[in-house]
């Protein structure tokens, strides 16, 4: 499996977080033996938000993978403000349970703690996944499914809105996958955030993780783990009942939004 690590960041200044993410995950890549790219130039129009940058590099990676390789072929696309946790554990692991789905994503941390936490889509459907961790696979000979996708949310009118009001692009992606009949049912994804377990869309092209096992959206506060640093509230309290049946031997290999990482114990050399 031939595996690509995707980082973007096109502002000038570099906040010590950005830093320390961009640092942290070429060195994961590293240690894993994955290619790393790190993608600073606008492509697009100022009238995008800026994490829309990411789409046209990604449809050049998956096309540049198509048909060409007798295995398959891994782009994972990391934000630019989240840390590394695990550097040991492979990518691999974290679709075992997606079958052969070629795009993988993770539930939204905000939705997970606050049921009915707002609409995405301008309105059109409510939010569901966050792509801060997004994985797309190529298989050998073949086409990339999810590179059609990402030209799709370039191309289509249903997407403009999205442009004009400099919306994130995971809400256009959303609302296609909604619209095309891949996104996994609210049930579904219900489930897989208390099971912790994959949740499948009925195309099986694409696969929801839940979001606390992947790069749970909260950071170290005081060096304590981040998945224990907020069970003073209620609310996340009873979020975080299915970790009950997790092994905290194996934390996330990621932590997202995590402007506020300090623990020591996971820089390998990136302290900026």
């Amino acid at each position: 499996m031939n595996t690509t690590v995707l980082q973007v960041w096109t502002g000038e200044d570099q906040p010590a977080y950005v830093q320390r993410s961009l640092c942290r995950v070429q060195r994961y890549s590293e240690l894993q033996g994955y290619e790393y790219i790190r993608h600073s130039q606008r492509q697009l129009r100022l009238s995008y938000s800026a994490a829309w940058e990411r789409i046209p590099q990604l449809i050049g990676m998956l096309g540049a993978a198509e048909w060409k390789h007798n295995r398959s072929r891994v782009v994972v696309y990391l934000d630019a403000d989240l840390q590394v946790l695990d550097y040991e554990r492979p990518v691999r692991e974290l679709f075992q349970g997606c079958g052969r789905a070629e795009l993988i994503t993770t539930t939204d941390f905000n939705a997970d703690f606050f049921p009915g936490w707002g609409s995405c889509c301008l309105g059109q459907c409510e939010c569901a996944i966050n792509t801060g961790v997004l994985i797309a696979r190529v298989w050998p000979r073949s086409s990339s499914w999810a590179k059609s996708i990402f030209q799709e949310m370039l191309q289509s009118p249903l997407c403009k809105p999205f442009h004009r009001t400099r919306q994130w692009d995971q809400d256009c992606l959303q609302l296609l996958l909604n619209r095309g009949g891949h996104m996994p049912s609210h049930g579904k994804l219900l489930h897989a955030k208390r099971s912790l377990e994959p949740a499948v869309g009925p195309s099986k092209k694409i696969c929801v993780l839940p979001q606390l096992l992947v790069a749970p959206a909260l950071p170290f506060v005081d060096n304590a783990h981040p998945l224990y640093s907020y069970r003073g509230s209620k609310a996340l309290r009873n979020a975080l009942l299915p970790l009950d049946r997790w092994n905290a031997s194996m934390p996330p290999p990621f932590s997202a939004h995590a402007f506020l990482l300090c623990n020591a114990n996971v820089h390998r050399g990136c302290t900026k």
